[in-house]
């Protein structure tokens, strides 16, 4: 929920710099290792805005998969 409440927070900021407006949609990348887990986060964005002015926008949350390198490689 902290994580939702943060992301709306910093839309909210970013829109008022441009005016008014409503949030449509969101898209964030979560990383494999940062033990978010999407359903959740949209679950917990949609208890977020709902009954706001930005109620029924859509959280888009883009997985991205961990991966390892080799230093030697």
């Amino acid at each position: 929920m902290g994580i939702a409440l943060e992301i709306h927070r910093v839309c909210r900021e970013a829109l008022g710099h441009h005016g008014a407006g409503r949030i449509e949609s969101v898209r964030v990348a979560v990383g494999e290792l940062t033990a978010i887990e999407p359903e959740l986060l949209r679950f917990a964005w949609e208890a977020v805005v709902a009954g706001g002015p930005h109620a029924g926008s859509e959280l888009e949350v883009v997985w991205c998969p961990a991966t390892q390198h080799c230093s030697r490689c």
